[in-house]
């Protein structure tokens, strides 16, 4: 069967025989679940807040994990998502506190806004090797608290408002080369101590790098057309921040005082630099 998603077909395939609702999972009372092969969509709420499960299994066809499906559950370190996963839906897995890995198949082509938000225990996440997916939605990892590392979609296009937001122990992030947008916020109070920005990059939304703190040097390639206001702010060790072309807009306080920002004599970024008192260095 093939499935095509959207919030109103998705509400009518709830419906159907094939779908592991609430009312099942509630009847279940051991710590181990193994969802039956029939079933190919797990329902919105199916097992929210549950405090029983502790294992669970997915079956083999499984393919969309609905809205706040997992949200609040007590499932432990690690949940093994079948090949044939299309969707995540919002705050699928949100607050599932023992969490601790998860690698994302290829087939996922959606995850839906804070799908793992403060999954506080999530240390590594992982997307398979050629996974399409190209949004990263608001708050996906919204407070991951724990997570150590991530390792991107080699087709990510957009990391979109809040998706990294205060995952403060995260210090491995490469991006890939396919990037064109960085929400605001995207990287709030994370510790990436590297940071090289895709030549493909065209925007840096607001505060986007805000209190990145253990940053030190930063250059924006040149296809970056709108670098948004205090997007390097409050990153107390950055040193230098290199532009060498002129942007179409540029926000305010992008970096703190005691920075430099490394230009061209008379581009329009000098003369941003000089109406906010920044310290200058010219190539």
């Amino acid at each position: 069967m093939k499935v095509i998603f959207n919030e109103q077909n998705w509400q009518q395939l709830q419906k159907m025989k094939g779908t592991y609702r609430r009312d099942m999972a509630v009847k279940h009372r051991s710590h181990v679940l193994q969802i039956p092969e029939y079933y190919q969509f797990i329902g919105d709420r199916a097992l929210c807040n549950n405090m029983k499960v502790r294992s669970l299994e997915l079956p083999k066809a499984c393919a969309i994990i609905g809205n706040s499906a997992f949200e609040g559950s007590q499932i432990e370190r690690e949940i093994i998502l079948p090949p044939t996963v299309k969707v995540i839906g919002r705050k699928a897995f949100a607050h599932t506190s023992n969490l601790r890995k998860m690698f994302i198949p290829k087939s996922v082509k959606r995850i839906g806004e804070g799908a793992f938000r403060e999954c506080k225990k999530l240390r590594h996440v992982v997307f398979e090797k050629n996974s399409q997916l190209q949004i990263l939605r608001d708050g996906v990892f919204d407070s991951c608290t724990g997570m150590i590392s991530i390792q991107f979609p080699d087709h990510l296009q957009r990391i979109e408002r809040r998706a990294l937001y205060r995952c403060k122990q995260l210090t491995d992030a490469e991006l890939p080369v396919t990037m064109r947008y960085i929400g605001e916020e995207a990287f709030y109070f994370t510790m990436i101590d590297h940071l090289k920005l895709p030549e493909g990059l065209v925007e840096i939304g607001d505060s986007a790098f805000f209190k990145c703190n253990m940053l030190t040097e930063v250059s924006i390639p040149p296809g970056v057309r709108r670098i948004g206001r205090w997007v390097f702010h409050g990153c107390n060790r950055l040193q230098t921040l290199e532009i060498l072309h002129d942007p179409d807009s540029i926000g305010e306080w992008i970096i703190n005082r005691s920075a430099t920002i490394r230009c061209r004599r008379g581009s329009s970024v000098d003369q941003y630099c000089q109406e906010y008192g920044f310290k200058t260095a010219y190539v």
